[in-house]
């Protein structure tokens, strides 16, 4: 998404509900960026008691190191591409 808005991460949740059964446990891990914390998700939260976010602890230095890599990969790579699809993408 272009933006990270607490809208866009509810509207998220609901995209992985959707693909999952019924009944099943979905645990999510987070990082605590405001959007992930509005009073939107409690809501989502509460009405899909399945779903479960872990929220990563805040100074977390290799989980920076991690999402500095996806960074430069979706950087250096992806964002240069031209790619029609997944299959495309994934033969690069």
């Amino acid at each position: 998404m272009p933006r990270h808005t607490s809208d866009e991460f509810v509207a998220f949740l609901q995209s992985v509900v959707d693909t999952q059964a019924r009944r099943r446990a979905i645990h999510i891990i987070v990082d605590n960026l405001s959007a992930h914390k509005t009073q939107k998700v409690p809501t989502f939260l509460a009405a899909h008691p399945t779903v479960r976010l872990h929220y990563t602890p805040i100074h977390s230095s290799w989980l920076n190191q991690v999402e500095l890599w996806f960074s430069r990969i979706e950087r250096d790579v992806i964002a240069r591409g031209i790619f029609t699809s997944v299959a495309d993408c994934d033969a690069s």
